[in-house]
């Protein structure tokens, strides 16, 4: 699963609450891919939160703040839309 994005200037990322930007950038790229694996049907529900659980362990190593519930009620904002189109039932913040 891989998505190449370009890159976005940092206004025009959603606020997921990270202090750093370039951790939110990060985080961003990672949603959008998992939302465009899912509504590509290139994956399944389960295999989606693998791929952002194991995504956002990695950020944590450098941005610890991706666990809080804040920032993870931001990725299950983000991704609500794909998870509606492809028929998915919503995430919860620690199912991932």
């Amino acid at each position: 699963m891989t998505e190449s994005l370009q890159q976005q200037p940092d206004d025009d990322l959603p606020d997921y609450g990270l202090l750093d930007d370039d951790a939110t950038l990060r985080l961003h790229t990672l949603v959008r891919a998992v939302a465009a694996a899912a509504e590509s049907g290139e994956i399944e529900r389960a295999e989606a939160i693998v791929a952002l659980g194991d995504g956002v362990r990695e950020l944590s190593r450098s941005a610890p703040e991706v666990a809080d519930v804040t920032v993870r009620d931001a990725i299950l904002r983000e991704l609500r839309p794909a998870f509606d189109t492809v028929g998915w039932q919503a995430l919860e913040p620690f199912e991932f």
